[in-house]
């Protein structure tokens, strides 16, 4: 555990739980396979040259384990960051898988077949390099946790008795994973002279150090008998893409406790809040936007070029318009379209949405943002990762915050990147949205989207896209 704000450090990745157990995975599949083949290569292959009963050994002696593996819970996150707990169980799961081979063998009448002396050695290896993988990755883990180059940087929001409480807690627990960032004091409550650390201000400037990528983990250590003050808090958090975890209340932590009974959660942190695509999630995102927005690019380069010299001909002024616009957590960045107005007619001041008739629209102009392709050069935002393919439609700086003002929750559309398409476009809220009942539609569809997301939905909305622009519904 280490109280020195994390932030301290040139570099630090936030630690991600789910990669670990991921990792092991892997590293155990490419040692399993590695080894049975070199094994075999070594050993058996001038003598025997078998190689497809060989070969299906090696494949069943990799499936079986790691499924058993799986089975007895040797990938759980605990077992991988703490492994000398469960090296028994690991020796156990691949005699396991080797007396389920040998009978199987026996079964099939084949055991004459397969040499004795490799089936040994890659039993003494599989368990000597299974053993030394969960070691040297545990110990890699725990060494980067130590210098702070992964970690999870906690901010504890709070009062001050109990932020103590909650500190102990942390301290206790020796997790190196656990860096506390700082402490922040709810209004009204004043910081402790002896509090671990000084306080860094109060809600707002939680918010700010969240919305400045300085926090990934906040912990409310809030008494629970004032329930109004924490919905209220939780409130304003949730437009955050942060975990946000509830504290037990300070009696929790006063009585003398034991671990309960395995079937509870031996915990005194409850989460309210999870963050929206993490760990393998974002991967998986990421990798497919990157790919399909290469591919759409190169395959849709011929239609650029005909609306780039359409553009021209209607009317003098640049091919692409370019606008700031809020995207994740709040960050501006600037968004690409297709140039569909009127360079003498575009004001640079108030952003004002294009209306059915509006005169700033150019003939050609009004054909892009009919057709949505008007919206492609959205591609390079991809690619920059700024933007997604699937997301929240991201609004203009200044309508971000008239809107936030009178649609609640506004921001927690901002939860995940913005998309060129949506869960909203696709229901039809597109367009003009001139009143607030039409924003109110698009913000729940966009946190239905942010909080539900699968690949699965993704797929769904892409697909769906082609029929909602063709239908033309609330498109100008």
């Amino acid at each position: 555990m280490d109280y020195r704000p994390s932030g301290q450090n040139a570099r630090n990745y936030a630690f991600v739980m789910r990669l670990v157990p991921s990792a092991q995975v892997i590293v155990d599949s490419i040692l399993l396979l590695s080894l049975g083949f070199l094994t075999y290569y070594s050993f058996v292959y001038y003598t025997y040259k078998t190689a497809p009963l060989y070969y299906s050994a090696i494949v069943a002696n990799w499936l079986l384990s790691v499924l058993l593996f799986q089975f007895a819970g040797l990938y759980n996150y605990h077992n991988v960051l703490s492994p000398r707990r469960s090296l028994d169980v690991l020796v156990i799961a691949i005699v396991t898988v080797f007396l389920l081979l040998t009978a199987a063998a026996f079964s099939l009448k084949i055991s004459s077949e397969i040499s004795r002396v490799w089936f040994a050695i890659l039993f003494f290896a599989s368990v000597s390099s299974t053993v030394l993988s969960r070691l040297a990755l545990s110990f890699t883990v725990q060494k980067l946790a130590e210098k702070r180059i992964i970690s999870r940087r906690i901010a504890i929001f709070g009062n001050t008795p109990q932020i103590e409480h909650v500190i102990r807690h942390f301290q206790a627990s020796r997790n190196a994973i656990i860096s506390i960032d700082a402490i922040f004091v709810a209004s009204g409550a004043s910081a402790s002279p002896t509090a671990t650390f000084a306080s860094k201000g109060g809600l707002d400037e939680l918010i700010a150090a969240v919305r400045a990528d300085q926090i990934d983990d906040i912990v409310l250590a809030m008494s629970w008998s004032d329930s109004e003050t924490v919905k209220q808090v939780v409130e304003r958090l949730r437009e955050l893409p942060t975990n946000v975890m509830l504290s037990a209340d300070i009696v929790g932590y006063e009585l003398p406790t034991a671990a309960p009974p395995g079937y509870f959660d031996p915990t005194h942190i409850f989460q309210l809040i999870g963050k929206p695509l993490s760990g393998w999630d974002v991967v998986l995102k990421t990798s497919f936007d990157y790919i399909l927005a290469a591919v759409l690019l190169v395959a849709l380069s011929p239609l650029f070029v005909v609306v780039a010299l359409l553009i021209k001909a209607s009317s003098p002024g640049p091919v692409y318009f370019r606008q700031r616009r809020l995207g994740f957590n709040n960050r501006q960045f600037d968004i690409f379209k297709f140039r569909s107005m009127s360079m003498a007619q575009i004001d640079s001041g108030k952003t004002l949405q294009a209306r059915p008739g509006d005169r700033r629209i150019t003939w050609i102009g009004r054909i892009l943002r009919k057709s949505s392709i008007d919206e492609l050069p959205q591609l390079f935002n991809v690619l920059n990762g700024t933007m997604s393919l699937v997301g929240p439609r991201p609004h203009a700086v200044d309508h971000n915050e008239d809107y936030a003002k009178r649609i609640r929750g506004y921001f927690s559309r901002h939860r995940a990147k913005p998309g060129i398409t949506g869960l909203a476009q696709i229901r039809g809220f597109r367009g003009l949205t001139d009143t607030d009942e039409k924003m109110d539609q698009r913000v729940r569809s966009d946190i239905e989207y942010i909080e539900n997301w699968t690949p699965l939905l993704d797929f769904k909305i892409l697909l769906l896209t082609p029929a909602a622009v063709i239908s033309g519904k609330n498109a100008e």
